[in-house]
C-alpha cells in the first residue's frame, strides 16, 4: 500500500489568520441554460460525411435467434452469433452494398468506407450535393456556446435505394462530452496542480488518506471572527494498489484473474499522442506489468475535424489517459485496444462501435462520454443518432455478445447545473442494451481497507466570507429516469419501472477521492510528465469494464476457453445482486457525526451555521459527509460527500450507484467454476 505523502492540513496550528471578507463572492464559472438558436444554412461547399445503413434481409430470423440466445430455457442460451454465421445468414449481400455505392458515386459522392458485413456505406460530399441526394437542408445551430449542424428536415432515402437502405446519419454534428473532472477550487476555477514525475522523492505523490479528524479552524476579519469545527479533508489521490485493495480485487488479481487472455476495448475520440509513453511511466511507478496496448485510429474512414500530433492536442488527451491507465490498473493482464474516432460526433462514435463489434467483439468495451438524452433527442431533434446507436447496440450486445459500458455522467440530474431544461440522464448510457456505470465517493481506511462509500455528489461552501458563501452543487454521478427510453424487460423485472433507469452499477468517481494518472499535459513527447488526480464516471467506467473482463476470464476458465462473451453486463448484475447477497457493496448514505459546522461573531454577536447551512443548497440528501478543506492559497471550504443534485442514495438499487459497487472476490465468486 502507498505510504502517506506530505499533507496540506487545515493549519500548522489551530489558528489561521485570514480575512473574512464582505466582498461579493462569485463563482468561477456560470452555465447558461440550453437555448437552441438557428444561425442559418450551412456553407453549401463544405464537405460532410454521411453513413448509409442497409436493411438486414433476414431481420425477423435474426430477432428470433436473438430471443433464443437470451432465453435461459433455450439450447441457444448465450451462444452468441459468430462472424461467419452472421455473414452467411443475416448480413446484406455484397450486391446490395455495391448497388448503394454505385448510386452514391453516380450522384457525385466519394465512398470512404464499407464495413465487412455490408451493413454500412460511408460517403463524403459537399453539403449542397448531400442535401440534393437526401432531400434535406443542413442548418447551423448554437447552444451553450457550442456550434453544430442539424438537418432541417428528416433526410429521406432516395427511391432508387428504398428497398436496400434502412437509415442515414451524419447530418447532425452534435458532439459527445467527456465525463471526467478534476478537483477544482470553486472560487478560482483552478484545478489541483500536478506533481512532476521526474525527481520526485520515493515515487510518492498524493496521500491516500483523504479524511482526517476534527480540528478547529479560526478565521478573522475586521469586526468579524469565525470558528469552524468538523471533519477535515486533505487533498489526496489513490494509486492502483489503493483501489485494488479497497475493493478487494488485489486478491482476485493475485489469484490469476487479471484479465489475461481478454481484450478491453476503449472507444474515445481523437486519441493522445503521448499515451504510449504516459502509460509506460504509469506502469513503472506503480509496479504494474507493461501494458499490451493497441491503438487503432479511424478504422471507419471518417473525416477528422482534429488530428493529434506531437504538441497538437484535440481536447480528449486527459480522457484517453485516464481510460487506458485505469482499465490497465484494474485488469493488468488484459490487452487494451484503444479504438479512436476521428471526431466526437455521435454518428462517428457509433460507427466505431459497429466496427468494434464486427472486428474485435470483446467481452467488455468502455465509453467515457455522453450527452443529455432528452436534450439531444427531443429538444435538438437528433433522432437519427439515437436510432442508429440503438441499432448498433443491438448488433454488438444482442448478436455478438459485447458489453458496451458507458459512464452515466458527472452533472447529477443535469438540470441543477443548468445543463438541461428538465432532469435528464446521459445518452448513450441509458439505452436498453448497454450498462450504465455511475459514481461513488470512496473512503479508504489508514490500513488501506475499504472504509465507506457515498453516492458521489459534491456541494461546496466558501468559508472566507461572511456569511459563508454557498457555491452549491459542483458535480456528481449521473442517473435517474429516462424521458426517452422505455425500460428493458431485464430491468423492469427487478425495479418494476416503465422507463429506463440509470445507473446499473458504480465505482469510485469523486475527484475528491480520485485517482492518480501520469500525463504529458502539453502533448509533446519527451516533455515533463506529471501525476494528476482525476475523477468522474470516466474513471468508474473503465474500472468496471476491466472488472468485467475478469468475469469473462473466470467464465472462460470454466469452459476451458481462452475467452467468452456474456453480452450486456447489466442484466447479469441485477440477477447477481438478487441471488448473491454481498457480491456488491450496497452503497448507503454515510454521515460522520462530526460534520462541519461553525459560528461567526459579527461585532461579538454569534450566528451559528449548521452542517445543513454549510451544505446549501442541497435537495434530497438526508445524510451526507461534510468536511473542511484547506484548498491552499488561503482558501477554505466545506465540501460534501453524498449530495447529488436531486438524486439520492439508499438501500438496494438507487439512482446514483445502481446495485452498488463490485465487492472483489465476492463479486467474482458466482462466476468461478464449481468444485
Amino acid at each position: 500500500m502507498k505510504r502517506s505523502a506530505t499533507k496540506m492540513r487545515l493549519g500548522a496550528s489551530a489558528f489561521a489568520l485570514l480575512v473574512v471578507s464582505m466582498v461579493m463572492a462569485t463563482s468561477a464559472s456560470a452555465q447558461t441554460k440550453p437555448n437552441l438558436q438557428y444561425m442559418g444554412l450551412e456553407n453549401p461547399n463544405k464537405n460532410m460525411n454521411v453513413s448509409v445503413f442497409l436493411t438486414l434481409p433476414n431481420q425477423a430470423a435474426l430477432d428470433a435467434l436473438v430471443a433464443q440466445i437470451h432465453d435461459p430455457s433455450s439450447a441457444q442460451y448465450r451462444k452468441f452469433v459468430t462472424p461467419a454465421q452472421f455473414a452467411a445468414q443475416f448480413a446484406p449481400p455484397a450486391a446490395s452494398s455495391k448497388a448503394v455505392q454505385n448510386y452514391l458515386t453516380s450522384q457525385g459522392l466519394t465512398i470512404t468506407y464499407v464495413d465487412k458485413f455490408n451493413l454500412v456505406v460511408r460517403a463524403t460530399g459537399s453539403v449542397a450535393n448531400l442535401e440534393k441526394v437526401f432531400g434535406t437542408q443542413v442548418g447551423v445551430y448554437q447552444s451553450q456556446g457550442k456550434t453544430f449542424n442539424l438537418p432541417l428536415a428528416t433526410p429521406t432515402i432516395p427511391p432508387q435505394l428504398s428497398t436496400l437502405v434502412n437509415k442515414v446519419t451524419g447530418f447532425s454534428t452534435v458532439k459527445a462530452a467527456t465525463h471526467l473532472v478534476r478537483q477544482t477550487n470553486p472560487k478560482t476555477g483552478k484545478p489541483l496542480p500536478g506533481i512532476a514525475v521526474k525527481g520526485h522523492k520515493n515515487g510518492l505523490f498524493f496521500p491516500s488518506d483523504c479524511f482526517e479528524a476534527s480540528s478547529p479552524l479560526y478565521l478573522y476579519g475586521t469586526g468579524l471572527e469565525a470558528i469552524y469545527s468538523g471533519n477535515g479533508y486533505t487533498t489526496c489521490g489513490y494509486d492502483p494498489a489503493n483501489v485494488q485493495h479497497a475493493y478487494g480485487f488485489d486478491t482476485v488479481i493475485n489469484s490469476g484473474l487479471n484479465g489475461a487472455g481478454q481484450t478491453i476495448v476503449i472507444v474515445d475520440a481523437y486519441g493522445s499522442y503521448t499515451i504510449p509513453e504516459d502509460v509506460a511511466t504509469f506502469d513503472s511507478i506503480n509496479g504494474l506489468p507493461p501494458i499490451n496496448l493497441n491503438v487503432i485510429y479511424n478504422p471507419t474512414g471518417g473525416t477528422p475535424d482534429c488530428v493529434v500530433s506531437n504538441g497538437v492536442q484535440c481536447g480528449w488527451e486527459d480522457e484517453v489517459t485516464l481510460d487506458v491507465e485505469w482499465a490497465h490498473a484494474m485488469a493488468p493482464g488484459a490487452t487494451i485496444d484503444l479504438v479512436v474516432s476521428p471526431t466526437a460526433n455521435f454518428s462517428d462514435l457509433a460507427n466505431i462501435d459497429l466496427w468494434v463489434a464486427e472486428n474485435i467483439a470483446p467481452p467488455s468495451a468502455s465509453h467515457s462520454f455522453g450527452f443529455p438524452e432528452w436534450l439531444l433527442v427531443d429538444y435538438y431533434g437528433d433522432t437519427a443518432d439515437y436510432d442508429w446507436q440503438a441499432y448498433v447496440n443491438y448488433i454488438a450486445d444482442q448478436v455478438f455478445g459485447v458489453s458496451n459500458n458507458y459512464s452515466s455522467g458527472d452533472s447529477g440530474d443535469y438540470v441543477t447545473l443548468g445543463d438541461d431544461l428538465y432532469p435528464d440522464v446521459s445518452f448513450p448510457a441509458g439505452m436498453q442494451n448497454v450498462t450504465s456505470v455511475g459514481g461513488t465517493s470512496l473512503a479508504i481506511a489508514s490500513n488501506g481497507s475499504y472504509k465507506w462509500e457515498n453516492g458521489w455528489g459534491t456541494n461546496a461552501t466558501w468559508l472566507n466570507y461572511a456569511p459563508p458563501y454557498n457555491f452549491g452543487f459542483q458535480y456528481g454521478g449521473g442517473g435517474g429516469t429516462s424521458l426517452v427510453t422505455p425500460a428493458p424487460a431485464w430491468q423492469t423485472a427487478y425495479l418494476s419501472n416503465t422507463w429506463r433507469q440509470q445507473p446499473d452499477v458504480a465505482m469510485d468517481a469523486d475527484p475528491f477521492t480520485g485517482v492518480e494518472i501520469v500525463w504529458t499535459s502539453d502533448g509533446v513527447v519527451g516533455d515533463p510528465q506529471y501525476v494528476y488526480v482525476f475523477g468522474g464516471t470516466s474513471l468508474s467506467c473503465p474500472m468496471f469494464s476491466a472488472v468485467w473482463s475478469e468475469v469473462a476470464q473466470a467464465v472462460a476458465s470454466d469452459y476451458d476457453l481462452p475467452t467468452v462473451n456474456l453480452g450486456n453486463a447489466a442484466p447479469i448484475l441485477y440477477e447477481e445482486s438478487n441471488l448473491f447477497p454481498g457480491s456488491f457493496n450496497d452503497v448507503k448514505p454515510v454521515s460522520s457525526g462530526a460534520n462541519a459546522h461553525g459560528t461567526i461573531f459579527y461585532n461579538g454577536v454569534p450566528t451559528a451555521y449548521s452542517q445543513w447551512d454549510l451544505a446549501q443548497p442541497y435537495q434530497s440528501a438526508e445524510y451526507f459527509w461534510e468536511s473542511i478543506w484547506n484548498a491552499g492559497g488561503g482558501y477554505f471550504y466545506t465540501v460534501t460527500f453524498g449530495t447529488d443534485s436531486s438524486l439520492t442514495t439508499g438501500p438496494g438499487w438507487d439512482n446514483v450507484t445502481g446495485v452498488g459497487t463490485p465487492a472483489g472476490a465476492s463479486f467474482i465468486a458466482p462466476f468461478l467454476p464449481e468444485d
